[in-house]
């Protein structure tokens, strides 16, 4: 599906949030989080073979990428902290994910993820469950990348969005207004 914004197309796949409104396209709901843990799993398999001679790299490393920076994003959603995207799974990815198994007394793996982690950390996920010890953050996921939300980020919740809705109004009524007296054009972006 495409929208037009202020003279940009902006394209959102089935299931991706549209910036900042923090819900899956979709979804019934504000706050949904998309994570498949089947698929994650799938990926983090295929992406084993990253790096490793005689494999084709392309489609193996775009697999592994997917699956550690899904599970990255979760890891946020989930309170265990903001993880770098876009790099090999790493020190801090093994500390987290080790301290998300332990908390819920998981069979541990050495920070390395299992298919079944996978699939506790889906139902936490779709249950909006926020157990982790660390602030909570959010993500949006744009034509296939995880990153983090700004306006979760800076703690604007449901109410900060009524007040820029309210705002947005306003401005919008405002030059409406303006136009009306002043006799000038204004343009108001769609």
């Amino acid at each position: 599906m495409t929208y037009k914004a202020t003279g940009s197309y902006f394209t959102f796949n089935p299931h991706e949030r549209m910036g900042g409104l923090g819900c899956s396209y979709g979804c019934a709901g504000l706050g949904g989080f998309d994570f498949s843990g089947a698929s994650v799993w799938s990926d983090w398999l295929t992406g084993q073979g990253c790096g490793k001679a005689g494999l084709p790299q392309g489609a193996t490393c775009a697999a592994a990428k997917r699956a550690v920076d899904a599970i990255r994003a979760a890891l946020g959603e989930l309170g265990y902290g903001k993880l770098p995207l876009g790099t090999p799974w790493g020190s801090s990815d093994r500390s987290a994910y080790s301290a998300f198994v332990s908390a819920h007394s998981l069979q541990p793996s050495s920070g390395m993820p299992t298919k079944a982690h996978l699939s506790v950390m889906e139902e936490l996920l779709n249950r909006h469950a926020t157990p982790g010890p660390k602030p909570v953050v959010k993500y949006d996921k744009v034509g296939g990348e995880y990153v983090p939300t700004k306006m979760a980020a800076a703690g604007i919740g449901l109410k900060g969005l009524a007040i820029l809705g309210v705002v947005g109004l306003a401005a919008v009524g405002g030059a409406a207004v303006l136009k009306k007296r002043s006799g000038r054009k204004v343009v108001i972006a769609r």
